[in-house]
């Protein structure tokens, strides 16, 4: 969905704060872009709901905000969350997880994503 691709892989980084706000849920503030052939780019805040208060807890989530993407111009933004949480009950953790983020702008462009992340 982003123009000037041709279903080209894109290279994304992203930086997430997380806020555990009780024992299921989380909020999260991320900044993520991908860059390649285009780029898209987008900050947003949004919760997950993490299934289990174990050590591997799967969890699921949305968040939305603003965002760019190339020459497609920009606007309001959704990004979908879906992953697995190992080692949570200790101080690092290491998160696995896929993401499809959206601009909600003409045509709106968007990009699927898989991810590994250390959480400190």
């Amino acid at each position: 969905g982003l123009e000037g691709t041709n279903n080209e892989m894109l290279y994304g980084a992203s930086i997430t704060k997380h806020w555990e706000a009780n024992l299921h849920g989380e909020v999260r503030a991320s900044i993520a872009g991908a860059f390649g052939p285009s780029s898209i780019g987008a900050a947003t805040i949004g919760g997950a709901y993490l299934f289990s208060t174990s050590s591997f807890s799967p969890y699921l989530g949305a968040e939305f905000g603003g965002g760019v993407a190339g020459n497609q111009g920009g606007g309001f933004a959704g990004k979908a969350v879906l992953g697995t949480r190992i080692f949570r009950t200790s101080d690092a953790q290491i998160d696995f997880g896929l993401s499809y983020l959206a601009i909600f702008s003409e045509g709106t462009p968007g990009v699927a994503g898989a991810q590994l992340g250390i959480l400190f």
